[in-house]
Parts: C-alpha cells; structure tokens; sequence
C-alpha cells in the first residue's frame, strides 16, 4: 500500500531562512514561485508583509528601467 504523503511546502518566510541557513541571501521572484509553488498574488502578499518587517528588500541591476524584468 502507497502511503498518503503530503508534500511540504514551505511559506515564502520559512523558505527565506532555509536559504539564509545556506549562506544563499538574494533570489529572484521567478524563483520563488517555481519552488514555493504558490499564486503570483499569494506570493506577492507574502513579499509585501516580509518587505514591511525589512526581511527581504528590492534589489534592482544597473540598466533596468520601470517596464524592465520583474524584481522581489
């Protein structure tokens, strides 16, 4: 018989401190979604919360401009 297994997936804060525990300290929104498996607008709530308690904060590159990529 095949065990019912749920797979952990892990909140976007829980997830940040996974990868800090890594010495992995940036990631790309892309990223996130890809591996928390959640809605673009569940993970944008989540963001907005982390970026209001200063965990996490936007980073942008040289030479992207308001209608470049995507950022965090």
């Amino acid at each position: 018989m095949a065990a019912n297994r749920q797979t952990f997936l892990p909140d976007l804060s829980a997830w940040i401190d996974s990868r800090q525990s890594h010495g992995l300290y940036f990631f790309t929104r892309e990223e996130a979604l890809k591996r928390l498996k959640r809605s673009e607008a569940a993970f944008k709530q989540a963001a907005a919360r982390l970026a209001k308690k200063k965990r996490i904060a936007r980073i942008h590159e040289a030479g992207e401009g308001k209608a470049g990529g995507q950022h965090v």
